[in-house]
């Protein structure tokens, strides 16, 4: 905000909020990812950028069918249950940026500079 901007995009940081649903593996995986841990996944119609998983690594260098891995069954194995490797987790170039599970209070004092 100080550079000017008008918003900030942070859902990443926000999935690692100890109050997001998401599974602790879903947030542990991002906060072990280094600076390269994303990718951008074709989803035929549009695309997205995913963490780095072995999935996501076939996905790229195999024509595979990406609805069998975006939809509410894959969703709910890989997000919620904490089965990374069943579905696509979505997650921005941030994400080697974030080293830890904090609270969503925690997460917007550290960005407007509070304790």
């Amino acid at each position: 905000m100080a550079l000017g901007a008008q918003g900030v995009q942070i859902g990443t940081r926000f999935i690692t909020a100890t109050e997001c649903i998401a599974h602790i593996n879903y947030k542990k995986t991002i906060t072990e990812l280094r600076d390269t841990g994303t990718r951008l996944v074709d989803m035929v119609r549009f695309r997205i950028r995913a963490l780095h998983t072995p999935l996501v690594e076939k996905i790229l260098n195999s024509p595979m069918d990406t609805d069998a891995h975006f939809n509410i069954q894959a969703v709910e194995k890989s997000w919620i249950r904490g089965d990374i490797d069943s579905g696509i987790l979505p997650a921005g170039e941030v994400s080697g940026l974030i080293s830890n599970i904090e609270s969503a209070k925690q997460i917007i004092d550290e960005m407007v500079g509070g304790s």
